[in-house]
């Protein structure tokens, strides 16, 4: 669990900063901004085509989007802190639903189980870290309420 909570922590650091420096450039070119969206006329003295004003619009606004998703996730992971901090992880028994046997063979490699569950029968996405994993494997994994990143505490190939 604590390699799953360690890429976790990774993934927000990187996009924390990404978002910060796209915050940084807001507040910088926040004039220019303003005046894109707002006042045309501005714009439209310092650029003559219209497509490099449909562009900028078009880029600024990509960028709007992915700093509004990252901000999401970033919050996902700032409600799971108090689940780290008291080691409290939901747990989950089941088969799986199918095989991922996307990437190497390797146990860090990222991979995004379906599991049934065998008490009430939902089916629970989890994120984990291990090798190959077949359809109908047993599965026990203890994973994070909010971002679903979780490991396998145990694994059994029966069918």
């Amino acid at each position: 669990m604590e390699f799953s909570i360690f890429q976790l922590q990774l993934r927000g650091l990187i996009l924390g900063i990404g978002l910060l420096i796209y915050l940084l450039y807001c507040i910088k070119k926040r004039k220019f901004l303003v005046s894109l969206f707002f006042e045309k006329q501005a714009v439209q003295r310092q650029y003559t085509g219209r497509n490099d004003i449909r562009f900028l619009k078009f880029i600024n606004l990509i960028l709007l989007i992915m700093a509004i998703f990252i901000l999401i996730y970033l919050l996902q992971i700032a409600l799971d802190i108090p689940h780290i901090l008291n080691k409290e992880y939901d747990r989950i028994q089941g088969y799986t639903v199918e095989q991922s046997h996307g990437g190497a063979n390797v146990s860090y490699e990222k991979r995004s189980v379906r599991i049934k569950d065998q008490s009430t029968g939902k089916i629970v996405e989890v994120i984990v870290f291990s090798e190959y994993i077949d359809a109908n494997e047993f599965l026990e994994v203890q994973f994070l309420p909010n971002t679903k990143y979780g490991a396998i505490v145990s694994k059994d190939n029966t069918e």
